[in-house]
């Protein structure tokens, strides 16, 4: 597939067996301080759709490390989608 045939975005979807119940799951995925513990602390974040937050990370070359990010879908004890976007289109890699 040619680089302009791409689609510039793409899902990244996980299947994971967690031997705990819904609401223990569902409380690591949208407690900012428990998300904190296995990714990043989050800064806005709320489990609300249409919500914005960020992540802040170390920066790279151009980039400031902000991962800038949005709730798009939020299914209680179910499913919990965001998209983000970070980087700079200075960097390669």
């Amino acid at each position: 597939m040619s680089q302009a045939a791409r689609p510039k975005t793409q899902a990244i979807v996980i299947d994971e067996v967690f031997p705990h119940v819904p609401e223990v799951i569902w409380a690591a995925m949208t407690s900012g301080a428990l998300m904190g513990r296995w990714l990043m602390a989050p800064k806005g974040f709320a489990p609300v759709v249409g919500n914005r937050f960020t992540f802040q990370t170390n920066p790279a070359g151009e980039w400031d490390g902000t991962i800038h990010c949005e709730v798009l879908e939020v299914v209680a004890n179910e499913r919990l989608s965001y998209a983000w976007r970070g980087g700079h289109e200075g960097n390669e890699g």
